[in-house]
């Protein structure tokens, strides 16, 4: 058994694996307040609603984008479990090349969500992560990190129309039947729900026409991340939804590192 933990800026995301195997997920919010108690209480509750005992986790690993919140999940789980947990960074010899002009400041997920659709469907690629932020992930046919795209999140977008205007409420993820809206709530959803799928659609062929340059093959186009559903089922362009892919990327290296290791 092993537990993948995915520290981001909104919400931490917890897997629990047996052998390559999702068994479930937990979502916690992310907060470098919040204390050890809580979080080994909630991880605690978690795992034994899978029916998984302590002793039955041979591994933990864990990315993360949040410095402070990593020395609070590694103080707790080395406080509570006998596995030491791995922190996967750019300095790990991955066995691909990233072609970021300083790798360490490529953020983790990333690279873990990269390995991980390469692995499970080939090169070349286009990852696109619907979380906090949107990011655009280019994946060479040999594995090798080419580079790409940061944008806001859709939901990061709809707090900040909120919180930096006096009369906007903050609205609810639903697309009007139109764009051209007659009261203010349909008016904010268009306005960023189809303005992020025109936004995506066309990054996507932008970036693909530029990756066809390079190698002119076939581009798999891959969706992860909290919102990946739900942008999907309005994108032709993507092709497949890997929702948790991050977690999947955790796995898969410190698989490879354990078994060097061993």
């Amino acid at each position: 058994m092993f537990i993948a933990i995915d520290i981001g800026n909104t919400n931490t995301v917890i897997g629990i694996y047996k052998d390559e195997f999702l068994l479930k997920t937990l979502r916690i919010k992310s907060n470098p307040s919040t204390k050890q108690e809580i979080i080994i209480a909630k991880i605690n509750s978690f795992i034994r609603n899978e029916k998984v005992k302590k002793e039955d986790i041979t591994g933990i690993g864990i990315s993360s984008v949040v410095p402070a919140i990593t020395k609070l999940y590694l103080s707790a789980i080395k406080k509570h479990f006998s596995v030491k947990p791995m922190v996967v960074d750019a300095k790990m010899k991955l066995g691909i090349k990233i072609h970021y002009h300083n790798p360490n400041l490529l953020g983790v997920d990333r690279i873990c969500s990269a390995i991980a659709g390469f692995i499970k469907y080939g090169g070349p690629l286009i990852i696109i992560d619907f979380g906090t932020a949107t990011t655009y992930n280019v994946i060479a046919s040999n594995g090798d990190f080419l580079g790409g795209a940061i944008a806001p999140g859709i939901n990061t977008t709809i707090i900040a129309l909120h919180s930096h205007t006096a009369k906007l409420p903050k609205v609810n993820l639903e697309i009007p039947t139109s764009p051209i809206c007659k009261e203010t709530v349909e008016g904010i959803q268009a306005g960023i729900l189809y303005g992020a799928i025109d936004s995506v659609k066309g990054m996507t062929d932008r970036i693909k026409n530029e990756l066809q340059l390079i190698e002119p093959k076939e581009v798999k186009i891959i969706a992860t991340g909290g919102l990946s559903e739900f942008i999907a089922n309005h994108l032709k362009v993507i092709q497949y939804i890997e929702p948790n892919l991050v977690l999947d990327g955790i796995r898969l290296i410190c698989e490879r590192f354990k078994n060097k290791r061993n």
